[in-house]
């Protein structure tokens, strides 16, 4: 296997999270509980997931060779259609399990199908070690901002479903005001990691 494509995956991944985290407002999350497979934003967040990754298969296969416009089409396809399979169970089950817990099944099913779309892009998967050795060692721009994305993003959400319990319950006129309160305290969190 050629070990450019290490870093392809880290891409793959890093546009995953872009997609999942600041290109998603809260208010397509919360149509997306209500409305489910009649939520809109539902289908657009997922076809802005396949297309980010269908760019970054594309960017690649530019700079790198080796991947046709096939392939960022059938990413397209693969990434779209799975996310939006993914998050439609999320939702639909979201009653069954903890914040938490639809949060971790969630994110470990888009990473499956990244992993394995990535297996299915790369000439000779076998040598996967091998692989992952170089893209430790090789692109550590985009090691770092991958590692800055787990942290930045998804480590929030979930150490805010973890908490949600102890979380007190407030009347509808002061949610609103709690809910602002939380997006500025988020955002000045954000940037004290800074």
């Amino acid at each position: 296997m050629d070990l450019t494509y290490a870093p392809l995956l880290t891409w793959l991944l890093i546009v995953h999270l872009l997609a999942d985290f600041p290109l998603q407002p809260l208010s397509w999350v919360e149509d997306k509980i209500r409305r489910r497979a009649r939520s809109r934003f539902l289908l657009l967040h997922a076809l802005l997931h396949g297309i980010l990754a269908a760019c970054a298969v594309a960017s690649f296969g530019l700079l790198h060779g080796g991947l046709t416009a096939a392939a960022a089409l059938a990413t397209l396809l693969v990434i779209a259609i799975s996310h939006y399979i993914i998050d439609l169970l999320k939702v639909t089950l979201l009653a069954r399990l903890s914040r938490a817990g639809g949060f971790l099944l969630d994110q470990c099913l888009h990473l499956t199908v990244i992993v394995l779309l990535w297996l299915c892009l790369v000439p000779e998967p076998r040598n996967l070690i091998a692989t992952l050795g170089a893209a430790a060692t090789g692109g550590q721009f985009g090691l770092m901002l991958l590692a800055y994305l787990v942290i930045y993003m998804p480590m929030g959400v979930l150490i805010g479903q973890l908490l949600a319990h102890w979380t007190p319950q407030m009347p509808p006129s002061a949610k609103a005001d709690s809910d602002s309160l939380l997006r500025a305290g988020k955002q000045i969190g954000y940037l004290e990691e800074r």
